[in-house]
């Protein structure tokens, strides 16, 4: 068996609820990070490290607009009239034949940020679209 590193662009995500409105071009801020502080001690110079708490970033959604409205309706919810609504996002990983190699089970997100990128009538790029959203935790599914 051949070794080669997994391509990042095999990806798929899927949030709960929302059919096929979740094609997305990139994903990023999956990413944990164990918080320690180091307490003051009389009589030592060294100390030692205590963990605290872990924290995660905010995961961003970014992909081209679409006419489906079922993403910014989820955001508009949220931002505009305060009504959160919690949806389990599946990003899954894969190689060039489809086979899942990677998991992650984002839990009970919900949108903090929604905004579309600059129009330019001197350019031809896709007008793209970002979410960025915050959750509960995540877990490694595969």
């Amino acid at each position: 068996m051949e070794w080669s590193p997994t391509r990042s662009f095999y990806f798929e995500v899927k949030l709960s609820g929302s059919g096929n409105d979740a094609t997305f071009m990139e994903v990023s801020g999956l990413e944990e990070q164990l918080i320690s502080t180091k307490p003051e001690e009389g009589g030592s110079f060294h100390g030692h490290k205590v963990p605290q708490r872990i924290v995660s970033k905010n995961i961003t959604l970014k992909r081209g607009v679409l006419k489906n409205p079922e993403i910014p309706n989820w955001c508009e919810d949220a931002l505009v009239n305060g009504k959160i609504v919690l949806k389990d996002i599946q990003i899954s990983l894969s190689d060039e034949s489809g086979t899942t190699l990677a998991s992650w089970l984002i839990k009970n997100a919900y949108p903090i940020k929604w905004s579309v990128s600059q129009f330019n009538s001197l350019s031809n790029e896709i007008a793209i679209e970002q979410l960025e959203i915050s959750f509960e935790y995540f877990t490694k599914t595969l």
